[in-house]
């Protein structure tokens, strides 16, 4: 279990150092707070560029 946190330890200063324990959160929140409206709107973002059937 000493191998498995010393892993872990060492992950998470990486994630530190490259700031991706700040921007990846804030990714995937801002791609589920657009994802209704696409959805949403994806139906005429498809009739307007290729005229597809939904």
């Amino acid at each position: 279990m000493n191998q498995f946190t010393v892993l872990v330890k060492k992950e998470l200063i990486q994630l530190v150092r490259e700031i991706k324990l700040v921007w990846f959160p804030l990714v995937f929140i801002f791609l589920g707070i657009t994802q209704p409206v696409v959805s949403y709107y994806m139906p005429s973002i498809l009739e307007m560029l290729g005229g597809g059937q939904v």
